[in-house]
């Protein structure tokens, strides 16, 4: 009976050292994760407003723009809202975002930076070929 009961304890004592084992790990690679997303949100905005033709004062102010816009769609994923409100919040986050920059920048540019926001893995593909032709022209 002794053995049994030191046997459970035991037991218990392992599982519980490999259950914060685990949690760690996973919290590390969360935070991994993380830092890995952020370094590819902070190329894919460099790249955008790199892409874009407009003077500097317009590049930093969509810059900020669109750190702002991440921002707030990630702080509604994070609201774990109904998926059908997520949608709403969603789209009115996409469709007014972007408004104020009409006065200062032309309704081509607006539409390439929604474009690019709305559909990232086309933009991250366009950047793509267009680094190859540039490393084509230098060589």
């Amino acid at each position: 009976m002794h053995r049994l009961i030191l046997f459970f304890i035991l037991f218990t004592l392992g599982t519980t050292a490999v259950v914060s084992q685990t949690s760690d790990s996973q919290k590390r690679e969360m935070e991994r994760y993380k830092e890995k997303l952020e370094e590819e949100k902070e190329n894919f905005i460099q790249e955008l407003v790199d892409s874009l033709e407009v003077d500097d004062f317009q590049k930093h102010i969509i810059k900020q723009k669109l750190y702002s816009y991440f921002d707030a769609k990630q702080e509604l994923y994070e609201a774990r809202l109904e998926s059908y409100v997520l949608q709403e919040q969603l789209a009115e986050l996409d469709r007014t975002h972007f408004a104020d920059l009409k006065d200062i920048c032309s309704e081509e540019t607006i539409k390439k930076v929604q474009d690019a926001v709305q559909h990232p893995q086309e933009q991250i593909k366009k950047n793509k070929k267009n680094k190859r032709k540039r490393k084509k022209a230098d060589n």
